[in-house]
Parts: C-alpha cells; sequence; structure tokens
C-alpha cells in the first residue's frame, strides 16, 4: 500500500537589505513567503491476517496483551453498584483494542462506567495500559459471580491467534 504524500504550508519570515543609507533598522522585521513543502510517498508491506486459527469472535486486535480484573468492593447490599476494572495491558495500539464482551447474567445489570489509555513509545513499538470500568448492580441478594472475561488478538511476534482470560 502507499502512503499519500504530506504536505505543508507555512509562511517564512524573509528580511531583505534596505538600499536607504539612512535607514537603520533596515527592514528589521521582514516580510512573509508562503512556501509549501512535501514529503515523499511511502510504502508499506501489509500481510493479511492468517484464517488458520482464527476465533470466531475475533475483533480485529493485534499485539501481545494480558488482562486482569479487580473490583472495588466484594460485599455489597441488593441494588448497590460494585465496579469491576479490567486492565489490558502490552505491546501493540492499546488504542484500538477491543474491549472484552461481558456475558449475559441473570445476576447483575451491568453498565460501562468509562476508560482511559496511557500510551508509551519505545522504538517502532508501541504500548500501553487500557483500564475499563463497568459497573455491576447485583439483581438479587446472595452470592453472585462475576463472569471471567476473555480477550483474543492476534500475535504477530508468534504469528498466531492467543486468548487471554480473567479469573470469574
Amino acid at each position: 500500500l502507499t502512503i499519500g504524500r504530506a504536505t505543508i504550508t507555512t509562511t517564512v519570515a524573509v528580511r531583505s537589505r534596505s538600499r536607504d543609507p539612512l535607514d537603520l533598522f533596515g527592514d528589521f522585521f521582514g516580510q512573509g513567503q508562503q512556501v509549501q513543502i512535501r514529503s515523499e510517498p511511502l510504502r508499506v508491506i501489509v500481510r493479511a491476517l492468517p484464517d488458520q486459527g482464527k476465533p470466531d469472535d475475533f475483533s480485529g486486535t493485534v499485539g501481545r496483551y494480558s488482562m486482569s480484573v479487580s473490583v472495588n468492593k466484594t460485599i455489597v447490599e441488593a441494588g448497590q453498584p460494585v465496579t469491576l476494572m479490567i486492565k489490558i495491558a502490552g505491546t501493540g495500539n492499546i488504542k484500538s483494542v477491543a474491549e472484552p464482551a461481558i456475558p449475559e447474567s441473570q445476576d447483575f445489570r451491568v453498565y460501562k462506567a468509562g476508560s482511559n489509555e496511557q500510551i508509551a513509545k519505545s522504538g517502532d513499538a508501541l504500548s500501553g495500559t487500557k483500564v475499563i470500568e463497568q459497573v455491576f448492580i447485583p439483581r438479587r441478594p446472595g452470592e453472585l459471580t462475576i463472569p471471567s472475561l476473555s480477550l483474543n488478538f492476534f500475535d504477530p511476534a508468534k504469528g498466531t491467534y492467543q486468548t487471554v482470560r480473567t479469573t470469574a
């Protein structure tokens, strides 16, 4: 594939010398001249993701990731919220990492509370952390379990699809 030229247009100050010997400052502030600069197009080789081993629910996430979960409390009254924090960390474009699907549950109503990302770059590699908050509101009293979550991705270093799972 080819990434087209990047173009920038800007105004550059240009000084001209005054021929008037009594002009002490000359053209001190200069005049502007509009300049346009263009890069060359870039060619990139893009490999297709393999069909072999692709999970049915593959969302397009590429990189190498780990995932963990935690809750803000483990004892609540029925109807009171529990916040589940899902932390995904690893190498790859963390902004494009798909959020794990929350399985349907008769025990909880589930609402997305928010997410944030921290991105770092080391050489040619992007890495980072994405934290997703989900609010679980119990529908009934008793000992309830938030189900295990899974995240699948294609790991280009291994050349295979991987799946990571949390504990329930």
